[in-house]
């Protein structure tokens, strides 16, 4: 039992953070990433698979002002914002994986068999890295809300 421990307490954590209403505005800023990122990137499956990161980090910018006199963190606004977001890149991934694997057809090398294994340490780069580029907007988006709005209350 003590070996599941931390993956109980993972799963009481994201179910924490999903219900506490303080990052309400984060999670739907996130979600809110997800048509945008479909429609920015949605050319680029099948052939360079390539995510457009903007719209994740525009909701990073707004996630950092909004939270920036809140008590809530700015970066645990930016994680799930992140994480939110990152279902788009998530979807691109799936789908570019799926349009290789038709591209593959009968005729699989070595290589084909590799990229479909290594799908889902793709997937977690992925969402690593859209948690990364919200975090960069969110700092940015605090700075910018601590300077324009310092008296703000």
């Amino acid at each position: 039992m003590s070996l599941l421990r931390p993956l109980h307490n993972a799963r009481q954590t994201l179910r924490d953070g999903l219900t506490n209403e303080s990052l309400r505005v984060a999670i739907l800023l996130g979600l809110a990433t997800i048509p945008f990122t479909l429609f920015l990137s949605w050319e680029s499956i099948g052939s360079e698979a390539n995510a457009s990161a903007s719209a994740l980090f525009v909701a990073g910018l707004c996630a950092g002002y909004y939270y920036s006199d809140r008590e809530t963190t700015r970066r645990c606004a930016g994680i799930w914002t992140g994480l939110a977001g990152s279902i788009g890149v998530v979807i691109l991934t799936v789908a570019d994986t799926a349009a290789q694997v038709v591209r593959f057809g009968p005729d699989w090398t070595t290589m084909d068999a590799l990229l479909l294994t290594l799908t889902p340490v793709f997937i977690a780069i992925s969402v690593g890295v859209s948690v990364l580029v919200v975090m960069i907007g969110t700092w940015i988006g605090d700075w910018v809300g601590r300077r324009l709005d310092g008296d703000r209350d």
